[in-house]
């Protein structure tokens, strides 16, 4: 993450590398990402960077958060066979 005003960056979101999509939960708390060289679908924590939750074993191209912000939608493809399309909906409290 970079400041707007200094545009210096201030912190590393998660933990790993190449994000394809990103989405942060209405209050500002929580950010859900795609981890596409680790194959991880990835939520953590927006203000200190940490990774809360991971679900590895799939290349992640979409995420969005429902307007709760206690679930949220990805899609991508099965890392052991790039043809068969992954979807999930998970619920986060």
């Amino acid at each position: 993450a970079w400041s707007l005003a200094t545009g210096k960056q201030t912190r590393v979101i998660g933990d790993r590398g190449f994000s394809t999509d990103f989405a942060v939960t209405p209050d500002g708390k929580r950010f859900v990402t795609g981890d596409q060289s680790a194959g991880e679908l990835l939520v953590g924590d927006l203000t200190t960077g940490k990774v809360l939750a991971r679900w590895k074993g799939w290349y992640v191209n979409g995420v969005d958060v429902a307007p709760d912000g206690n679930s949220f939608a990805a899609a991508g493809t099965d890392m052991t066979d790039p043809n068969v399309p992954a979807q999930r909906v998970v619920r986060v409290r």
